[in-house]
């Protein structure tokens, strides 16, 4: 199933990506979840799709309108699923570097 997530994260515009995320975020309550999603490289496409989600953000009050390509419940859950990556930063070498690598996750998060 992660491998799959994944895949449909990679495809930026896929129908499936709305399906994913969902389940991703529920996935992430494991940390054997969170360190074979990384290992996969999740944690730049989980970056991606936050980007492309927020461009157009301001000025929203509506929860059911759509942000780029996102709802802000989509944009929710990818936000949850970085931070709870994020627990695993002190403990694990390689995803700490994929979540400093060129700086793009932060830069989602900000």
């Amino acid at each position: 199933l992660t491998a799959w997530i994944v895949i449909q994260l990679k495809n930026a515009t896929g129908t499936n990506v709305g399906l994913c995320i969902p389940a991703l975020t529920a996935l992430m309550g494991t940390t054997e979840t969170r360190v074979l999603f990384c290992s996969s490289g999740g944690v730049k496409y989980l970056a991606r799709q936050l980007r492309i989600g927020t461009k157009g953000a301001k000025g929203v009050a509506d929860s059911k309108k759509k942000i780029g390509q996102s709802s802000v419940q989509q944009l929710y859950e990818l936000t949850f699923c970085l931070w709870t990556v994020s627990y695993e930063l002190n403990t694990n070498y390689t995803i700490r570097s994929d979540f400093a690598k060129d700086g793009m996750t932060i830069a989602a998060l900000v």
